[in-house]
């Protein structure tokens, strides 16, 4: 498995050779409007806090101004590059699989399948929580997992929302006994 920062194009790009297909959950861009409107809403009162009002600043209200508008503009960018891409890109070689925070990339033949958590043994206390009944996994076979957050069901409606993860999550097998022929 090859842990790849989310800045590192090379090593993605040669995993990634030809054409990827992009799997991802519906939830997925309304996650990344909801935390670009609330960032949008910190860079907003940040920037009033510089530049609003009738007084002078004080050093605190500049600091506290400039570190929340600071804090909205990082934010933007993240939720538009970052969650907004988060999900599942299969290419001839590997598989990325963009979540919060970190992408990974893993071969196809170190995958064993991809299931839903509650199908799986070994789930740490964290991933219970996450509702693994939701949240699919791409298992490795050393025995290793790793969490699909793009590609989780939501819990609006969880019946439906799980049936469509299914099937890409059948899609995603498929996919992966094709390239292990």
């Amino acid at each position: 498995m090859l842990d790849v920062a989310a800045d590192d194009p090379v090593t993605k790009s040669a995993a990634m050779k030809g054409k990827a297909k992009v799997y991802r959950s519906a939830s997925v861009r309304w996650f990344a409007v909801f935390f670009t409107v609330v960032f949008l809403w910190s860079l907003d009162t940040g920037i009033t806090a510089l530049f609003g009002g009738y007084g002078g600043h004080t050093l605190f209200e500049d600091i506290l101004g400039s570190a929340a508008a600071l804090f909205g503009c990082f934010g933007c960018v993240w939720s538009i590059w970052h969650v907004g891409r988060m999900g599942v890109a299969a290419g001839e070689q590997a598989i990325v699989v963009r979540n919060w925070f970190r992408s990974t990339t893993v071969r196809w033949e170190e995958i064993d399948c991809f299931e839903f958590g509650d199908q799986m043994e070994h789930l740490s206390f964290w991933e219970w929580l996450e509702t693994p009944s939701l949240m699919p996994f791409a298992v490795l076979k050393g025995g290793r997992h790793v969490a699909m957050s793009g590609l989780s069901a939501t819990r609006a409606g969880p019946r439906r929302s799980r049936a469509k993860v299914q099937g890409m999550l059948d899609t995603l097998n498929g996919e992966l006994s094709r390239h292990a022929n």
